[in-house]
């Protein structure tokens, strides 16, 4: 089966299996990628980093200066 009768069978489903789908391929993106580093989800590590620059923001003025 080519990925284009794949993408033509995931067309073909209900709006709730397509959600199923796309959550599955995030889920194995997620994993481990080929170069073998496990990579967070964007918006996960902006609010992470986010909260950094928050709490320590004296820290981060002064190694700025």
């Amino acid at each position: 089966m080519s990925a284009a009768e794949v993408i033509a069978i995931i067309e073909s489903l209900p709006p709730e299996e397509q959600q199923q789908v796309r959550d599955y391929v995030h889920r194995k993106s997620m994993a481990v990628n080929p170069d073998g580093v496990r990579r967070m989800d964007l918006n996960k590590a902006k609010a992470i980093g986010e909260g950094i620059f928050d709490r320590h923001s004296a820290l981060f003025r002064r190694l700025a200066q």
